[in-house]
């Protein structure tokens, strides 16, 4: 039997010209697209070992949005980060060892990735790219992330070696810092308690760095609940804000429950503050049906645990460490963080604490610089909405975290996001107030004449 094939004519070379032009400005893909390419392939990254790739590459397409924009915006406040980069990049001058270029390059890139992250997020239509799509994708992400805490019990001894750790020279792997970013494992088995408890890692390079992002995430899973219509998403929400308790008190990450508690509080506080006790009692109602659950299940005996045993001896060396680094060399610092001679084998002083890092690296205006920065996002949040409390509240997070732990790679990002939440939130209420102060239309509007229909026209 004969056949008959369809074959479509070459399209013109102006056409294809033209679709390679729209596909390398990123106009073939969705609006927004490199935030939906940061957040929801992460496992993917994490089991590559190419997650330290993503910044750089993804900043490329967000600055080429950001350059054809005729007017670019930027949050008040902006030139105290600009400042503190500067002041990051001078602080170089005091790096002579391989390994601290390295680590220097790794968090310096991170620093300016962050910026372009916020400068993208703020000059993006919200028309095309809505408010609910961002909180969508970080909403998955945090349950990703919730759903490895899960893995990880069943999965904890799991460590294989990457892609990128295969392709790498040995002397660089050999490197704990880079070993750490292309060496997956599901979790780190710790008995601090006295017996085995496994420590989620994935889809991250360290417990305390899963611990934090679930922390600054989970205030995004709140905040999605405004957006969602469907009775059965939100449910299914609910129902993963109160599972995601279970990974986060066997994590024994003091510092997630401290700072994702100072979090709620302050919404709560807030809302109080407000006036809304209707939106305060259901709160209050929700903080008991979890307090009721954690105390009397076997996760309560692990909350006692942890507190019986603070093991806070040796980040009290460690910090008092960085603090004699820092009073040695307290304007520049020292670029990156440095080993201590008198306590061989332990972590470099200047780690284990974004304030830590950048006090030792960065010196004492580099880490107030920083500060500064976030303090002033925080306070130009004040008046956001209700539902807007909980973008805000990632900050205050942020900033509680910051003694305990590390702000890279992905808790900066997250930080610059939700301002970027908080600016549109403002900007909604801002433009809300307007058009209820405006006097109505039909008090302004012209008399419009008569309209010439068949009547008018004489028509039968």
């Amino acid at each position: 039997m004969a056949t008959a094939t369809l074959t479509r004519p070459p399209a013109p070379a102006g056409t294809r010209a033209r679709s390679r032009r729209r596909l390398w400005q990123g106009r073939a893909l969705p609006y927004g697209w490199p935030i939906y390419a940061i957040f929801i392939p992460w496992p993917l990254y994490w089991a590559t070992g190419t997650e330290a790739l993503v910044w750089p590459l993804l900043s490329i397409p967000m600055l080429m949005h950001v350059a054809r924009r005729r007017r670019i915006r930027a949050p008040k406040g902006f030139g105290i980060y600009l400042a503190f980069l500067a002041w990051m990049v001078i602080s170089a001058v005091s790096l002579h060892d391989f390994s601290r270029i390295m680590a220097f390059a790794y968090r310096g890139h991170l620093y300016f990735t962050a910026a372009v992250l916020l400068i993208y997020v703020f000059n993006l239509d919200p028309k095309r790219l809505p408010t609910r799509r961002i909180v969508f994708t970080l909403m998955i992400f945090w349950a990703v992330i919730v759903a490895f805490g899960f893995a990880a019990m069943l999965f904890s001894s799991v460590s294989f070696r990457s892609p990128m750790e295969l392709l790498l020279p040995q002397r660089l792997v050999n490197i704990p810092f880079v070993y750490a970013l292309v060496h997956p494992s599901f979790a780190g088995d710790s008995r601090l308690l006295g017996y085995t408890v496994a420590r989620t890692r994935a889809p991250f390079n360290y417990t305390n760095e899963w611990g934090s992002n679930v922390a600054l995430l989970t205030p995004f899973a709140v905040y999605g609940l405004y957006f969602l219509r469907s009775r059965w998403l939100k449910a299914l929400t609910m129902f993963g804000l109160v599972a995601s308790l279970v990974p986060i008190i066997l994590s024994i990450n003091r510092g997630l429950w401290i700072s994702l508690s100072l979090g709620v509080v302050f919404v709560a506080g807030r809302i109080i503050a407000r006036g809304n006790i209707k939106v305060f009692a259901g709160a209050l109602a929700a903080i008991a049906v979890l307090t009721i659950i954690t105390v009397f299940t076997p996760l309560g005996q692990v909350i006692t645990d942890r507190i019986a045993h603070p093991n806070t001896a040796g980040r009290a060396a460690l910090y008092s460490s960085a603090t004699d680094k820092a009073l040695a060399s307290p304007l520049l610092g020292y670029g990156a963080p440095q080993p201590d001679a008198s306590r061989p084998g332990a972590p470099s002083a200047g780690t284990h604490g974004q304030l830590w890092t950048l006090l030792v690296s960065q010196g004492v205006p580099g880490l107030v610089l920083y500060v500064a920065f976030f303090a002033f996002a925080f306070l130009a949040a004040w008046r956001v909405s209700l539902w807007g409390l909980w973008p805000q509240a990632v900050l205050l997070i942020g900033l509680v975290q910051m003694p305990v732990y590390n702000g890279l790679p992905v808790q900066i990002h997250l930080m610059m996001i939700a301002i970027g939440l908080c600016w549109r939130d403002l900007q909604g209420r801002r433009g809300a107030g307007r058009a209820a102060a405006a006097p109505p239309a039909s008090a302004t509007a012209a008399p419009r004449p008569p309209v010439a229909g068949p009547r008018a026209l004489g028509a039968s």
